[in-house]
C-alpha cells in the first residue's frame, strides 16, 4: 500500500460523504464549486524495526462552499466536519482497512479545513536472493581411523 492508494481511497470516501468534484490538485480557474480539495500536508516514512517502517500521511481536506472566500452558511460548514469524521475514521485500501486519527478542523476564509492522519507500518520488499541449486556432499573419515 502506498500513499497514492490512501489518497484515491480518502477521495471516494470524500465524494460519497459530500457529492461534490474532488480536487487532487488546485485549479483556481477551472473549479466547480462547491468542491473539496485534498492537500499532503507532511508524509513521513521512518524506520520502525528490521525491514518495517513506519509511514504517516497528514492531509488537509480543504471544502469550498462558493467562490466568494465568504461563509454564506455556516450551519452548513459545520455539518460537515460530523459526517467526514464518520467516513473517515476507516479506510478501505485494498484489502486492508487503515484508521484516520487526530482528526480536527478549522474554519478560515470561507474555506473548511478537515485534518486527518493515516498512518501504517509497511515492509520494505527485497529483491529475492537466489538460492543454491544444488550441492554436493562427500564423507569420509579423518586418517583412516
Amino acid at each position: 500500500m502506498v500513499d497514492s492508494d490512501v489518497l484515491t481511497a480518502v477521495s471516494k470516501a470524500v465524494h460519497t460523504a459530500l457529492n461534490v468534484p474532488i480536487y487532487l490538485e488546485f485549479k483556481e480557474n477551472n473549479m466547480t464549486f462547491p468542491c473539496a480539495y485534498i492537500k499532503l500536508i507532511e508524509p513521513s516514512m521512518g524506520r520502525h524495526v528490521g525491514d518495517l517502517y513506519n509511514t504517516s500521511l497528514d492531509l488537509d481536506i480543504m471544502y469550498y462552499a462558493n467562490n466568494l472566500d465568504v461563509v454564506t452558511d455556516t450551519r452548513k460548514l459545520i455539518d460537515i466536519p460530523s459526517v467526514l469524521y464518520l467516513l473517515l475514521e476507516f479506510v478501505q485500501v485494498g484489502e486492508r482497512t487503515i484508521m484516520g486519527t487526530g482528526m480536527k478542523y478549522k474554519i478560515s476564509d470561507g474555506v473548511l479545513h478537515f485534518f486527518v492522519t493515516y498512518e501504517n507500518i509497511l515492509r520494505k520488499v527485497a529483491k529475492p536472493v537466489e538460492r543454491m541449486k544444488h550441492m554436493e556432499l562427500t564423507e569420509r573419515v579423518k586418517d583412516g581411523r
